[in-house]
């Protein structure tokens, strides 16, 4: 239903997409200043927008380098939807892009798609349970014999997904959160909200549309890290989920 919509809406109008949405987001995503998150998202789109690589590090084991494009595009996602034609997804705040090369290994508190209403957060304090999912990456594929989950059933059904086509168990998006007051907020289980507020790599399509990525996929699911500290060409801009810009 969605895809036909999106095409009507922004041929006539500008929107604001807000699939699964919550009452708990209106109160808090929806209430943050986006004036202030669109100053942000463009002071860190200038420290990014060039940046050859970056490396992400957590206190879980996450030890990831991801590598960059200089031909495909990071994109702002602030939520300031003035010109027909514009949209987001609502509560917004982050900027990402596609990958073109991404090694190492990442312990995921949260997965995107149907899997986030599904589970919601996999890790204390956020959840009642401790089941965060660890991947291998290597040349930007999920090495899929290596999952770890104590969860049998979410790493059975992330392993049938991951599968799905060609390019499902590919790294496609990486994307840094912009929504410095969800930011000090624990995650919720609602990806919608969640996303904006971490560190998150993605796997399946890389948005080649907004990106210009040159490859596709059916399939799209982000792996939300907590706490992340992050170097960007060797420069560190974050430390344990807090930026230092």
């Amino acid at each position: 239903m969605r895809v036909p919509f999106m095409g009507i809406a922004l041929k006539h109008a500008r929107h604001g997409h807000m699939p699964s949405v919550k009452r708990r987001l209106m109160e808090e995503g929806m209430c943050s200043d986006y004036e202030q998150i669109a100053k942000f998202t463009k002071k860190l789109y200038e420290i990014v927008k060039s940046a050859k690589k970056m490396d992400v590090e957590n206190p879980a084991g996450t030890k990831l380098r991801v590598e960059f494009s200089p031909e495909w595009k990071w994109i702002k996602c602030d939520g300031i939807y003035h010109k027909k034609g514009k949209w987001g997804n609502l509560p917004e705040g982050e900027l990402y892009t596609a990958v073109a090369e991404s090694n190492g290994h990442m312990v995921i508190d949260e997965f995107g798609d149907w899997f986030s209403d599904k589970y919601g957060c996999l890790t204390k304090p956020e959840s009642k349970s401790d089941t965060p999912v660890h991947i291998d990456i290597k040349n930007s594929r999920v090495n899929l014999r290596t999952i770890e989950c104590t969860n049998s059933q979410l790493k059975r059904e992330l392993i049938e997904y991951l599968k799905i086509d060609e390019n499902s168990n590919r790294a496609g998006e990486f994307a840094l959160p912009t929504n410095l007051e969800l930011m000090t907020k624990p995650l919720i289980g609602n990806l919608l909200q969640d996303e904006k507020a971490r560190v998150h790599h993605a796997f399946g399509d890389p948005y080649a549309e907004e990106t210009g990525a040159n490859w596709k996929s059916k399939t799209h699911v982000d792996g939300l890290i907590k706490k992340c500290s992050v170097w960007v060409d060797g420069k560190k801009i974050m430390e344990a989920g807090k930026y230092l810009i």
